[in-house]
């Protein structure tokens, strides 16, 4: 479990893969959806929370819901397909998220937004805690054999938040 505070009206960038600092009260680190700021995207409609996307790389992908979800998924072989995959390699069935704030433990596991980049997707959960936005940003990479999925956390309140991270892979 990894905990962190969230200042008034800040946001915080927080990278599964890779921690660049890990002391409480570390200034904000740049988030990577700032480097597809301005690249065009498509917006999913809600009614297709419940279908698949793929983030690919040219030999690591990941397939899920566009909820966020990892269900299982495939005909091939049933329900195995989905996850992380460096193929013909399953990595990961799938993971999770969720946080803990005031008491309460919240599980980032239904999106409310789905956007779609030609290189890269973004799942939005606004409405799972009060006062807060959580971004999952993801991209399978070229070149390299990785994954990297980032989690921005955007206090909505003047208020300060502190809360307890916690990512876990299945």
């Amino acid at each position: 479990m990894i905990e962190y505070r969230l200042l008034p009206l800040g946001t915080f960038a927080f990278l599964s893969i890779f921690f660049f600092q890990c002391k409480k009260d570390a200034p904000p680190l740049p988030s990577l959806q700032s480097l597809v700021a301005g690249t065009e995207s498509i917006a999913g409609r809600t009614a297709y929370l419940q279908s698949p996307f793929l983030a690919a790389g040219d030999r690591v992908y990941m397939v899920g819901h566009q909820d966020g979800s990892f269900p299982d998924l495939g005909w091939h072989v049933a329900g195995e397909m989905g996850g992380i995959w460096d193929h013909p390699i399953k990595l990961m069935d799938s993971f999770t998220a969720a946080i803990e704030m005031g008491g309460q433990t919240y599980c980032l596991s239904v999106a409310d937004t789905f956007i779609n980049f030609p290189f890269a997707n973004k799942h939005v959960f606004e409405k799972t805690i009060p006062g807060l936005r959580v971004e999952r940003f993801q991209f399978a990479t070229d070149g390299k054999e990785a994954v990297v999925v980032e989690f921005v956390f955007i206090n909505l309140k003047a208020e300060k938040k502190e809360l307890n991270f916690d990512f876990a892979g299945a």
